[in-house]
């Protein structure tokens, strides 16, 4: 047949900004590139990584927050099928991997605070379950509910 045995996508930069009048998000970086294998089987394969990183500002009329956040991701084998995606959420498996980092302030009157926060991440995912380690601690989720069960 004509079907792609391999499938390259690369997200080269992105950019832009969002303003609402208690919301402002500035989108700093966005960059991505992903290599699908074996697009001419029944199951396809993923591979590849993706970054972001933005400025968030939550204004209120008593408060401001401030959160200037990154996160690197690393898909190793992520693996599912191809065509009809009925019940997705039990056929996928693979791992994703990276770390985020986050520098939080918040401003209410004269309190001021911060805080710096840098996590590295596992998610293992298969059975429709997704395995979460995060900074040391476990939990379990639901991938077609996004809901942490454990």
């Amino acid at each position: 047949g004509d079907t792609a045995r391999t499938i390259k996508f690369d997200i080269v930069s992105g950019s832009g900004r969002h303003i609402t009048p208690r919301l402002s998000q500035q989108l700093n970086q966005l960059e991505g590139n992903f290599v699908v294998t074996q697009a001419h089987l029944r199951n396809l394969v993923i591979n590849g990584t993706y970054a972001r990183a933005a400025v968030d500002t939550v204004t209120t009329h008593r408060a401001v927050r401030t959160l200037d956040h990154s996160i690197s991701l690393q898909i190793t084998d992520l693996t599912g099928p191809r065509g009809k995606r009925f019940d997705l959420s039990r056929k996928i498996s693979g791992t994703i991997s990276g770390h985020v980092s986050a520098y939080a302030t918040f401003q209410s009157g004269s309190g001021y605070g911060e805080r710096n926060i840098e996590r590295d991440f596992t998610i293992v995912i298969g059975d429709g379950k997704a395995n979460i380690n995060i900074g040391g601690e476990t939990f379990e989720g639901e991938v077609q509910t996004g809901e942490i069960v454990d």
